[in-house]
């Protein structure tokens, strides 16, 4: 994938005045892939919505945080993370309702007209169930790939 692709394809790959914001190295990884995964996601705002799919570039201007430049040459910066194990999103969830009470787990499919996806595993070899997912502007997932997990009580 060139830089190209990547404007048209990725919704965060321009900033608010469309300056293209990325390099060669912060484009997804070649060991990302086109395939379908099941997935859980946490989403913060308590909804299966679009805002809950968002990058975690996206999500960072929208509260107003500081993005370091060392995160632009991320490819992650600009990705949608999930897990594929469970027990790994419930403590991020724990993790996260102190500032986010609403957060609810999302369990879905990222499937292969959706986006681009690699694990931690493959790209940064650390042993997590972490995944990227780059999802393409014309992706809706929320909308009919992705339900509510419910807790086993």
């Amino acid at each position: 994938m060139n830089k190209t692709q990547a404007v048209k394809t990725f919704p965060c790959y321009k900033n608010n005045k469309g300056k293209i914001i990325f390099s060669e190295e912060n484009l997804p990884p070649c060991a990302a892939e086109i395939e379908r995964k099941n997935v859980y996601r946490l989403c913060l705002n308590g909804k299966i919505n679009k805002e809950a799919f968002d990058c975690t570039y996206i999500n960072k201007k929208k509260k107003k945080l500081t993005i370091r430049d060392d995160s632009l040459s991320d490819a992650g910066t600009f990705s949608t993370s999930c897990c594929y194990e469970l027990k790994e999103i419930i403590k991020k969830q724990a993790m996260f309702t102190k500032n986010n009470p609403k957060a609810i787990i999302a369990i879905g499919d990222i499937e292969k007209e959706s986006g681009y996806s690699c694990t931690d595993r493959e790209w940064k070899t650390k042993k997590n169930s972490h995944i990227h997912w780059w999802i393409y502007l014309e992706s809706k997932p929320y909308q009919h790939n992705f339900k509510e997990y419910k807790h086993e009580e």
